[in-house]
């Protein structure tokens, strides 16, 4: 595999979060911290430099550059950590928040038409029948559309774990995949998944993550699961089905929360239509004192300059004035 392309991104992306937890979870001082960073990188490059290249279609192939970096950071450690610790230092490492956003965008498009056929190709795939750092899975979706499982037969993280001397310490990168689930906040996670001896299967259960959007939508037949404060847009309810039927298995009753979305929205419909003439009223007023106010000014100004105009006092005052400056 060669290194400029991803494996260099994953690098630039985490090497500093990797130093830094060093400190915050194994307690090194930044002086040793640094050092083990430095011992890493040599080590990282060598073992992309062992890995072959990955099809284009295989999306595993960041899995297996995670698995190099993280071994290249134990490896350059200088106590060998145990599995708890290696964990939590993993999880720290890897959920920045650029992977957070990440997982966030790839929640928004978990059980879509897209991502059950990409699972699919991917288990057609079976590329770790060519590449044995690479993995095989089977996909099998439930009937009643709540998520679907995989089942993995072969695992290219095993393989190269192995490989490093590490296997020991193979959960430590599984539990990121609990990490990754929560932070996409689409799907929960039920897995299987310690290790691949031979003969045994890794089993990850992915269920739809139900709330009040989804649960109203995937339960009544809901047109629409994006609900806004005063913009609603109508149920429509499969009349065949019994009410029982679209309310079981759930802790949210989608018929009470359309009633009080509905009501909230009524209630503020009827406000607003109750202040509609009032608050046109007071629009016309203020329109009118808006006129009135210049238009007063220019009679008061007008009504003076007449007033001095036609003072007797004031017209001997100009006589005087203008004859002091016609003798002058």
């Amino acid at each position: 595999m060669k290194y400029a392309g991803m494996p260099w991104g994953m690098w630039a992306l985490f090497e500093s979060s990797f130093r830094k937890q060093l400190t915050a979870v194994f307690g090194y001082d930044e002086k040793t911290a640094k050092e083990v960073s430095r011992k890493a990188k040599p080590k990282y490059q060598e073992i992309i430099a062992g890995l072959p290249e990955f099809e284009k279609a295989d999306r595993f192939k960041m899995n297996i550059v995670n698995c190099a970096m993280l071994g290249a950071f134990v490896l350059s450690m200088p106590q060998r950590p145990d599995v708890e610790c290696l964990t939590k230092y993993y999880a720290s490492a890897m959920m920045t928040a650029p992977m957070r956003w990440f997982c966030r965008k790839s929640g928004k498009s978990k059980f879509t038409q897209t991502d059950i056929d990409g699972m699919k190709a991917t288990a057609a795939l079976k590329a770790a029948d060519r590449n044995p750092y690479s993995w095989n899975m089977e996909f099998f979706p439930y009937s009643d559309d709540k998520g679907y499982e995989c089942r993995f037969t072969k695992c290219g993280i095993c393989t190269l774990m192995q490989q490093l001397g590490l296997y020991d310490l193979t959960p430590a990168m599984c539990r990121l995949d609990y990490a990754m689930s929560e932070a996409g906040g689409a799907s929960d996670l039920s897995a299987n998944l310690p290790w691949l001896p031979a003969g045994r299967t890794a089993t990850a259960a992915i269920t739809r993550r139900y709330n009040v959007k989804n649960a109203a939508a995937s339960k009544s037949g809901c047109s629409s699961i994006h609900y806004k404060r005063y913009s609603y847009k109508t149920m429509s309810v499969n009349p065949t089905l019994e009410k029982s039927q679209r309310t079981a298995s759930t802790s949210v009753n989608p018929s009470d929360a359309h009633k009080r979305r509905t009501g909230r929205l009524q209630a503020s419909v009827s406000r607003r239509t109750a202040f509609f003439p009032m608050s046109r009223a007071i629009l016309i007023a203020a329109s009118i004192v808006r006129l009135a106010i210049p238009l007063l000014c220019i009679r008061g100004l007008t009504q003076s300059k007449w007033t001095v105009a036609t003072s007797p006092s004031s017209s001997a005052a100009f006589q005087g004035i203008s004859q002091v400056k016609f003798s002058s």
